[in-house]
């Protein structure tokens, strides 16, 4: 079963084809959850953050750089990812970052709807599905850098 869910994964480039997988009958936060758990969190995760920094956009961010601390909440534990971006692109990798611009909490279903551009992120902060310390600036501006 690992198997052929990797092999799901590893289609998954974009995120049109985050929404398709949101969009199939019976995919929700329980399905969501298994299905990172079986595929094995951590490359499942490095894959999402991998299409993350595939897709950011320098143009669009305008010139800024800086470093983004993620926190993916898992059942097992929580998995930190540092996000880099500025004029050259942007790099995503497992660790903390030193000193990040904002740290974002969220759950790994939570992650899969802001990447797929299925939830708005001032949504997910009223909601409290997003938690964020920091610049709120950058916590604000952050979806808009990014090619959906």
């Amino acid at each position: 079963m690992s198997d052929a869910l990797n092999a799901l994964l590893d289609q998954i480039g974009t995120p049109a084809q985050l929404r398709e997988l949101l969009a199939i009958e019976g995919v929700d936060d329980a399905f969501l959850e298994g299905f990172l758990q079986q595929a094995g969190a951590a490359p499942a995760l490095d894959r999402i953050f991998g299409v993350m920094a595939e897709r950011f956009s320098p143009e669009r961010a305008r010139g800024r750089s800086g470093v983004v601390q993620w926190v993916v909440r898992m059942p097992d534990g929580d998995l930190p990812y540092r996000f880099a971006y500025g004029s050259h692109g942007a790099t995503a990798e497992r660790g903390t970052a030193r000193r990040p611009d904002v740290r974002l909490t969220v759950t790994a279903p939570v992650l899969i709807r802001l990447c797929a551009g299925r939830l708005n992120v001032v949504r997910a902060l009223r909601e409290r599905t997003l938690r964020f310390r920091g610049n709120p600036l950058v916590a604000a501006r952050l979806p808009r850098w990014f090619d959906y």
